[in-house]
């Protein structure tokens, strides 16, 4: 058994019009998509196709939360994503394959299924904030690793302290205090 047959949508068949698919996206998901960014996550998708002869239109819609790793203080929580995308993959049935549209894909008119499991870790990759930092999102600084933080502040003091003033510096600030007297 193909380990995402659950997303493949048969689309032969049905009549043109739209039609509604629901995916629960979980852990197992994550693991098949061999996901770097993204290893564990709870969410329901909601797939709409928009069905014609020659194309095939997807929105997508989500919630949930995902498992991240705080980008500052790098300790683990569960963060919520949410929200949805109209026309996210347009399908060109053709047999004419012409790659000049990258935002379009082209199957075969005699194709009869297509496999939505990669295109629904797009969607939920573009639900993630480039920056993730729980803490702030939730606005709570219990999530943060505080024993990370504060060596990082440390670090940070005692870097300010070994540097020294490059002495072209010290010669302009030396002119700012004779002007503010």
């Amino acid at each position: 058994m193909n380990p995402t047959s659950e997303f493949k949508i048969q689309f032969s068949g049905l009549s043109d019009g739209t039609h509604k698919f629901d995916f629960e996206i979980n852990n197992k998901f994550f693991e098949l998509i061999n996901s770097d960014l993204i290893k564990n996550g709870n969410l329901i998708i909601h797939a709409t196709m928009h069905k014609t002869s020659s194309l095939l239109t997807f929105d997508f819609t989500g919630d949930g939360t995902i498992d991240v790793e705080c980008d500052r203080c790098t300790c683990n929580s569960k963060f919520p994503i949410a929200g949805d995308e109209e026309a996210f993959l347009l399908v060109k049935l053709d047999n004419n394959f012409n790659n000049e549209d990258s935002d379009i894909i082209t199957l075969p008119k005699e194709e009869s299924e297509i496999d939505l499991s990669n295109y629904i870790f797009e969607f939920i990759n573009t639900l993630v904030p480039l920056s993730i930092i729980p803490c702030e999102f939730l606005d709570d600084d219990t999530l943060c690793n505080q024993e990370v933080l504060d060596k990082l502040n440390q670090l940070s003091e005692r870097k300010i302290e070994i540097e020294e003033i490059d002495p072209r510096w010290s010669a302009l600030k030396n002119l700012k205090n004779k002007n503010d007297n």
